[in-house]
Order: C-alpha cells, then sequence, then structure tokens
C-alpha cells in the first residue's frame, strides 16, 4: 500500500539524497525486554516504528539520555494502553556512537529543505517520517536524528544495523529497571 504524504511535504528520495549527512559520536541508551539482543532491531522491524514501516529493515531506536528514554518508555506504556508498569522490567543498555553517515533531521535547513518540523516529525502519523527512514536506509545512511515524540528537550538515533557496514555498536546493560520508581523522570 502506497504511504501518502500531505503536498506541503518535499519528501522524494532525491530531496533525501541531497540532505548534507554528518558524523555522531556520543553515547546513547535503550531499554529493551529483558532476554532481547541489544543489537537488534527485529521488533522494529515486525511492528514498524517512526523511522521504518512494519516489515521493512531493522532499525534500533536510541536517545542519548537516560531521561529521553524513560520518557520513551512511559510514551509507549500509554500507546499500548498498559502504562509503563504493564511494560516492566526493562533492561537499559548503553551503546557508544561512532557514525559518520548521519542525517539529522533537528537541523533547521534540513527543515526547511523537507517542508517538515519538530511537528510533523513527531506527530503520531508516521507516513512523512516513515518515507524519510525509507529513503535513508536504501541510500545507506546508518541513522537518522529528530527530535523525542515524548520528551521536549529530548533527541532520538534511528540507527540502521545493516547499514553499519560491520561496524558493532558494543551495547553495555547498565541496569534493569523493576519498578516505576527507578525510572528516571525530567
Amino acid at each position: 500500500m502506497r504511504q501518502h504524504i500531505p503536498p506541503s511535504h518535499n519528501i522524494t528520495p532525491q530531496v533525501i539524497a541531497s540532505l548534507p549527512r554528518i558524523s555522531y559520536r556520543g553515547y546513547a541508551f535503550r531499554h529493551l525486554p529483558p532476554h532481547f539482543d541489544p543489537r537488534s532491531g527485529e521488533g522494529a522491524k515486525k511492528q514498524g516504528g517512526r523511522f521504518n514501516s512494519p516489515g521493512s529493515f531493522a532499525t534500533l531506536y536510541l536517545a542519548p539520555t537516560l531521561i529521553t528514554i524513560a520518557a520513551e518508555l512511559f510514551r509507549l506504556g500509554e500507546l499500548h494502553f498498559v502504562g509503563a508498569e504493564g511494560l516492566l522490567p526493562r533492561d537499559v543498555y548503553m551503546y557508544s556512537l561512532d557514525l559518520h553517515d548521519v542525517i539529522d533531521l533537528t537541523d533547521p535547513e534540513n527543515e526547511k529543505m523537507l517542508g517538515l518540523d519538530r511537528t510533523g516529525l513527531t506527530d503520531n502519523s508516521r507516513c512523512a517520517t516513515q518515507s524519510i527512514g525509507n529513503s535513508a536506509f536504501s541510500l545507506g545512511a546508518q541513522a537518522v536524528v529528530s527530535y523525542s515524540a515524548a520528551y521536549r528537550e529530548g533527541i532520538i538515533i534511528a540507527v540502521f544495523p545493516e547499514n553499519l557496514r560491520g561496524w558493532d555498536l558494543q551495547p553495555e546493560l547498565i541496569d534493569t529497571w523493576t519498578a516505576i520508581i527507578e525510572i528516571p523522570r525530567g
């Protein structure tokens, strides 16, 4: 099924290809149910996510702060009508990122080129963002940086493991959240 993108957006593979690429170095975090492979993005591949359509490609959704992944957990709990408590326990992993082919959607010039601002990048309609992610992945980008939909000051990093060209993210288990009181709040 072809997705419909509103005409005010300028989201084409040609525009995505013309966006400048940046490097992204630093730590990022992710929460997962226990016993899930922290290198796998197969859950997002099956169900889809903001930057990948269901059944398309693996994607790891990371954030550079624990507060952002905590806010994303609370949002996920609301979306699934179970609350964050219903998703516990969660293993928390830290990743060391050294990416060199990243599209930064928080750059004002890129927003202008795409005709898409923070609201368009974080609303519940995933049509535009999945189109961006599909093009970015097809063009070989390693990741997309965007705004967090759950935490106003936060950003997320959607990493495409298949485009890492053999580089290992080296996830490290740093915590397990078993109760709401253990989850950091912003």
